[in-house]
């Protein structure tokens, strides 16, 4: 069976206090994703655990798989392959609308695979919002470019 990989790497503006925020979201989430969050350890983890099952993001679809680096005015977020891309992008925006921010977060994402497989490999852009995400996947921004230049020949045929 083939292996599926999906990395990213990509900076957010973030504060100190909003890095550390979103980083104790990520530990929440994935304790919560891996059954091992107990809440006598994990207390100071309790608001963040709140936020997270209040909010309806929390998928059961895994651990995030990422790891982040807070740079004290921006924070660095990456995968190494295993990135649960869809949770990660739920998160991003519910940070973004705790904040009240205005920023647009935009990254992009390769999927690989590790032997040729048809469908295995791909990525796209992302971009979110506190309000909205638009995953624009590179198959789609495809089909969507072919069909422009379809279009643009039926204009361009001569007519009977």
């Amino acid at each position: 069976m083939a292996s599926k990989f999906i990395n990213f790497s990509f900076t957010i503006d973030a504060t100190d206090d909003e890095a550390k925020d979103f980083e104790s979201m990520v530990t929440a989430y994935d304790r919560i994703a891996t059954d091992q969050l107990d809440m006598d350890e994990d207390e100071h983890l309790a608001e963040y655990v709140d936020r997270i099952k209040s909010s309806g993001m929390f998928t059961d679809s895994g651990s995030l798989g990422i790891s982040t680096e807070n740079a004290g005015d921006y924070l660095g977020i990456y995968s190494e392959g295993n990135g649960n891309l869809e949770a990660l992008m739920d998160l991003l925006k519910h940070h973004l609308a705790h904040f009240n921010s205005d920023q647009i977060i935009v990254f992009t994402y390769s999927e690989t695979c590790d032997r040729p497989r048809y469908g295995a490999f791909g990525g796209g852009a992302v971009v979110i919002t506190k309000d909205s995400i638009q995953n624009i996947d590179a198959m789609g921004a495809g089909k969507a470019a072919a069909k422009l230049i379809e279009d643009a020949r039926a204009l361009d045929a001569p007519k009977m």
